[in-house]
């Protein structure tokens, strides 16, 4: 099974040192190492670039949207320019490689866009927009009455596992459960301790109990990471999410705007962190005039 999942791992995470989401590499440091897949399904790697070119690694939220979509055309209309200066510019998302290729089309877009399905670039370097909780709400649970009527079938392993960590009298009441009954908010609080409890650990894919689970992409690159602590956290929820489709929500992931101009040596020359897309096209073209000597440091 690991084999597998090595085969199936979209992005190369191993050695990608964990930044806060708030924090990232600083000008004068060594930029983070990593490789992705583009949207043709091509391995990108940073290191296969060093010494041969400068790179403008870019982070930003979603394919197609209006502000992303300004800062990609533009790239793209000054890409003459940046590739006469020897700058290879690549993009970073959360998008899948589908979605990366379809905006590419769309734009005709000249530069690659990686697929980071499972944040672990965005983690390398402090892009993540981390703003939503790894727990379950009430909210989150889109189906209750598919959910418990699962967990009582016990079809699956995921579903058994749940079962068996309610007490006697809470699964007295999800035995019993009716939308319009009154204890109905009862077993909607049941159910998200429930979930909530499964996420805190162990690490259910050790348990092996998500045999038969189709895991997304992303599950599948966080899972070969082997995570701990707060991304064991992440897994656990994301396998959740997995194992019931239709009734839990999916927990959207973001890249917020943040870019890097790494040097030929491999070092950070310069970071723009802005929600507006123009400020790092035009931080971009300030930084390598000043490297041409065309603008006074």
């Amino acid at each position: 099974m690991k084999k597998s999942i090595r085969l199936c791992c979209w992005l190369c995470a191993a050695a990608l040192p964990l930044l806060a989401a708030d924090s990232y590499p600083l000008p004068g440091q060594d930029a983070p190492p990593f490789s992705g897949r583009d949207q043709d399904g091509n391995s990108w790697k940073l290191s296969d670039h060093l010494g041969k070119q400068m790179v403008f690694l870019y982070f930003y939220p979603k394919d197609d949207s209006a502000g992303c979509t300004a800062e990609a055309c533009a790239l793209r209309d000054n890409m003459v320019e940046l590739k006469q200066t020897g700058m290879e510019v690549v993009g970073v998302s959360f998008d899948d490689i589908d979605t990366h290729k379809n905006f590419i089309f769309k734009y005709n877009l000249s530069f690659p866009l990686l697929a980071d399905t499972s944040g672990a670039i965005a983690d390398a370097y402090g892009a993540r927009m981390d703003e939503s909780p790894k727990t379950f709400s009430a909210d989150e649970i889109k189906d209750l009455p598919g959910l418990v009527k699962r967990w009582k079938a016990g079809g699956d392993p995921v579903s058994v596992l749940l079962w068996k960590s309610l007490s006697k009298p809470e699964k007295s009441l999800l035995a019993s459960y009716e939308p319009t009954a009154p204890s109905a908010k009862q077993v909607q609080v049941i159910a998200v301790q429930a979930l909530n409890m499964a996420i805190a650990g162990p690490c259910i894919y050790k348990d092996k109990k998500l045999k038969g689970v189709l895991a997304r992409p992303g599950t599948i690159d966080l899972m070969a990471q082997h995570p701990s602590g707060p991304n064991l956290v992440l897994l656990n929820r994301l396998l959740l999410e997995d194992a019931y489709p239709l009734e839990l929500a999916r927990r959207q992931n973001m890249d917020r705007r943040v870019s890097f101009l790494i040097g030929l040596d491999g070092k950070i020359l310069h970071v723009t962190d802005s929600p507006d897309p123009a400020v790092h096209v035009k931080e971009l073209t300030t930084a390598l005039a000043k490297l041409r000597g065309k603008v006074s440091p």
